[in-house]
């Protein structure tokens, strides 16, 4: 069986990479065109990081 890696939500760097960073992946999608993501694991997720995240989002093109 192969197993997904497990991210540490909590880590600043990952953070950074997420949705934090000029070049992060969030930026990278909502320039392309995305709409929303689909979060599967939701529950397993810190709920300052989804805060955090949503706040990003809606900072990345508050006219949007």
């Amino acid at each position: 069986m192969i197993d997904l890696p497990e991210l540490n939500k909590s880590s600043p760097g990952f953070r950074e990479f997420a949705y934090g960073a000029d070049d992060s992946v969030m930026k990278l999608w909502l320039d392309r065109g995305a709409a929303g993501w689909r979060m599967d694991v939701a529950p397993w997720v810190p709920d300052d990081f989804w805060r955090e995240w949503r706040s990003a989002i809606k900072g990345h093109r508050p006219t949007r």
